[in-house]
C-alpha cells in the first residue's frame, strides 16, 4: 500500500523523493507527508497514530494549559506505545493501560499514547483478525490483542501528530487531545471549551472543525414575565436554545435546550433537549440527552440524595443523570 501522492484528507500532494527525516518538532509540510508515505510503506500493514503525553509535569502542565484535571490522570487508562531507541517511527511494544509508561530516550517526562487512530491495509487487518480468532487465550480485543500482534511481527510504524503544522494555532491549543474514556475527561474535556483561551479551541477561522450542523434557529435569551433576565456567562451556547430568566454560567449547553425563570445552572454540560423547570439548581452536573428537570429540583446541591436517586456522583463530585430522565424536587 502506498499514499506517497496524497495527504492525511486524500488530497494530491508533490512528496519529495530525497527529504531528510527532520529533528522533533522542526519539520515541513513536506516532510511531514514524506513520513507517513514512508511508515506506510516500511510496514505496508498499519500505521498507529500517536500523541504525547506529558506524565510526570503535570503541575506545570496544569500551569500552562488551565486544566483543573492534568493528563496524569490519564496513566492506566490509555495505550502507550514503546518505540525503538534508534528509530522512533518504530514500534518496539504497544502496552494496554500500563501503570508505569515508559518514557521517551529523548524526553524523560513524556511517554507516547495511542490516539486510537489506526490505518491499515485490508488485508492485514483481516490477516490479524483471522489469527486472533484462532486463538482460545485473546480477549478479541484492539489493543490488547490485535495491535500487539502486528507489533509483534515488526509491521507497525507510528506517527507523531505534534509535527503537524496546524493554521492558526497558537503554542497553547496546538497539540490538544484527551482521553475521554472516564466521566472526569469527558468532563474537563467540555470544560476545556469554554475558558477564556479556550485550549480546545473552536474558533480557529483557519482550521474550522466540520461537523454535523442542526437546522435549528439561534439561541435566545429573554425576560421572563416577571422581569428576569435570561443570561449566560462563560458559556457555549447551542442553537435552538432558550434561556428564559434563567442563569448559566460556565457550561456548555447542547441544541434545543430550555431554562426557565430562576433557574440557576453552573459548572454543567447539557446534552440536547435538556428541560430545566423554575427555581432549579443544577451545579457541576451532566444531563445526558431529554433529561427534564422539573420545577424547583436541584441536582448536584445534595450528594446523598442523589446517589439514593440513581444518580452517578464521582470522587470529584461530578453528578451524572442518565438519558430522559424525570428529575423531581
Amino acid at each position: 500500500m502506498s499514499l506517497t501522492n496524497f495527504d492525511l484528507f486524500g488530497h494530491p500532494v508533490a512528496v519529495p523523493q530525497n527529504v531528510t527525516p527532520p529533528r522533533r518538532r522542526v519539520v515541513s509540510q513536506a516532510a511531514k507527508r514524506a513520513k507517513l508515505a514512508r511508515h506506510l510503506e516500511k510496514s505496508n500493514n498499519l500505521v498507529l497514530f500517536d500523541e504525547l503525553l506529558d506524565f510526570l509535569k503535570a503541575p506545570l502542565l496544569k500551569q500552562q494549559i488551565d486544566m483543573d484535571a492534568t493528563f496524569a490522570s490519564d496513566v492506566g487508562t490509555v495505550g502507550v506505545i514503546e518505540v525503538d531507541d534508534n528509530d522512533p517511527t518504530k514500534i518496539s511494544a504497544f502496552r494496554e493501560k500500563p501503570s508505569d509508561p515508559k518514557p521517551l530516550v529523548d524526553a524523560p517526562n513524556e511517554a507516547l499514547v495511542s490516539m486510537g487512530n489506526y490505518v491499515f491495509s485490508a488485508q492485514a487487518l483481516i490477516d490479524a483478525i483471522e489469527h486472533d480468532g484462532t486463538l482460545e487465550d485473546s480477549s478479541h480485543d484492539m489493543g490488547g490483542d490485535i495491535i500487539p500482534y502486528m507489533v509483534s511481527r515488526e509491521d507497525a510504524s507510528a506517527y507523531d501528530f505534534t509535527f503537524n503544522q496546524i493554521p492558526g494555532s497558537t503554542e497553547r491549543d496546538h497539540s490538544y487531545w484527551r482521553d475521554v474514556g472516564t466521566i472526569e475527561s469527558y468532563y474537563e474535556a467540555h470544560m476545556d471549551l469554554i475558558s477564556v483561551m479556550p485550549v480546545f479551541n473552536l474558533y480557529n477561522s483557519e482550521w474550522p472543525i466540520h461537523t454535523q450542523q442542526v437546522n435549528l434557529p439561534p439561541a435566545k435569551f429573554v425576560h421572563d414575565g416577571e422581569g428576569n433576565q435570561g443570561r449566560t456567562t462563560d458559556s457555549i451556547v447551542s442553537l435552538g436554545t432558550v434561556i428564559s430568566g434563567g442563569i448559566v454560567e460556565r457550561s456548555v449547553v447542547s441544541p434545543g435546550v430550555r431554562v426557565h425563570s430562576r433557574a440557576l445552572i453552573t459548572d454543567s454540560v447539557l446534552l440536547d433537549d435538556v428541560q430545566v423547570g423554575r427555581d432549579c439548581t443544577v451545579r457541576k452536573a451532566i444531563l445526558d440527552k431529554s433529561v427534564v428537570v422539573a420545577d424547583g429540583a436541584s441536582i448536584g446541591v445534595d450528594r446523598e440524595r442523589d446517589l439514593a436517586r440513581g444518580f452517578t456522583v464521582t470522587d470529584t463530585g461530578i453528578t451524572v443523570v442518565a438519558k430522559g430522565v424525570l428529575v423531581t424536587p
